[in-house]
């Protein structure tokens, strides 16, 4: 980093739309890994803060490109998550960028601010809780789920299931009069799987432990049908998304669980396909992982609702898989499996 010096913060602040992004560009092609910010932060102490101001620039470029750059600075290490937020005027800057009017020149401007609000939140509780307080910044995200532009409407589902991962009072927060809900539930109509998928798991983020999101869930219409179909589909990262946002909302909600008595026939029969395809996984390293998650997973379709139970109680494949999983994760610590052939059976957990 060589070309790096005292006077980088300075040039970025220069009115040279030109200069700027070329300055942009290269700082997002070398700030790779901490060690090279740590290096560029030495010799120009300033420079975060000056790419920050950049996402106020009356350029939607400029704008872009600083988003950019400051996603990278926080994938490079936890310590500059914590570095970016930190900085004065980041988190506000980067939710600014997500409300603007969407046109062909606006749309890259709102995809990098999503993708730098999730380097930004991804496996950091105090980065989520500043970003969920910022003001504006649900409500925005949940604004960008109704995006014309495909590759907005999935950024902006993927922030939001960054936010919400393991953060009960971010997903209270998304959950409660944003239109989030409303919005995922309409992408799970979406021909692309994809984007199926992302709103398959922000539905399961925003249910799992919250009962008042699992009802507003429950009472979307359409959607019980939305994830059947879904556990019906052909592919099987969409198969298991589906499978998991059924799970969360069930456990979470009693009218969830009723809802799917009249589907309660095709339900086992429908969710034997992603339990299967997860157990079959064969991988050495990651094989016991995979068995104790379907464990965990079959366990908690057959807690969450009497129907759904009833439902894999009679599925001779389900109930088969049980076993194969009793028998392969026998001993072994966190094992669902012997909790849930009791339940299917007895209508008891053990």
């Amino acid at each position: 980093m060589h070309w790096f010096s005292s006077s980088t913060a300075d040039l970025l602040k220069r009115p040279d739309e030109e200069g700027q992004l070329k300055l942009l560009k290269k700082l997002y092609s070398k700030a790779e890994s901490a060690a090279d910010l740590d290096q560029l932060l030495f010799k120009c102490p300033h420079c975060l803060s000056a790419v920050v101001k950049l996402l106020s620039s009356s350029s939607v470029a400029v704008q872009e490109q600083a988003a950019r750059v400051l996603g990278r600075f926080a994938e490079a290490a936890p310590t500059y998550q914590h570095r970016v937020v930190q900085c004065e005027g980041a988190v506000a800057g980067l939710v600014n960028l997500l409300h603007c009017d969407i046109d062909n020149d606006t749309v890259g401007v709102q995809r990098e601010a999503c993708e730098a609000l999730t380097s930004l939140v991804c496996k950091s509780p105090g980065s989520q809780e500043r970003v969920g307080q910022e003001p504006l910044a649900v409500t925005y995200l949940a604004r960008l789920l109704q995006s014309g532009a495909a590759d907005v409407q999935r950024a902006a589902a993927i922030a939001i299931v960054a936010l919400t991962d393991q953060s009960a009072i971010n997903s209270q927060r998304v959950g409660m009069g944003s239109g989030a809900i409303e919005s995922l539930a309409a992408m799970l109509k979406s021909s692309d799987e994809v984007t199926q998928q992302l709103a398959a798991i922000a539905l399961a983020n925003l249910a799992f432990e919250s009962p008042p999101n699992s009802k507003r869930i429950s009472q979307v219409p359409g959607i019980i049908n939305c994830l059947v179909s879904l556990l019906n589909s052909g592919n099987a990262a969409v198969q298991w998304a589906a499978a998991i946002a059924m799970a969360s909302a069930a456990e979470g909600s009693s009218a969830f669980g009723q809802a799917l008595e009249a589907h309660s026939a095709a339900v086992g029969t429908a969710l034997y396909q992603p339990l299967d395809t997860q157990f079959q996984s064969d991988s050495l390293a990651l094989a016991q992982s995979e068995f104790l998650e379907v464990s965990r997973l079959l366990h908690r379709l057959a807690a969450g609702s009497t129907a759904l139970r009833q439902s894999l109680a009679g599925s001779k494949e389900i109930m088969k898989l049980v076993k194969a999983l009793e028998l392969r994760l026998n001993g072994i610590p966190d094992n669902m499996a012997a909790a849930t052939l009791a339940l299917l059976t007895t209508g008891n957990s053990i």
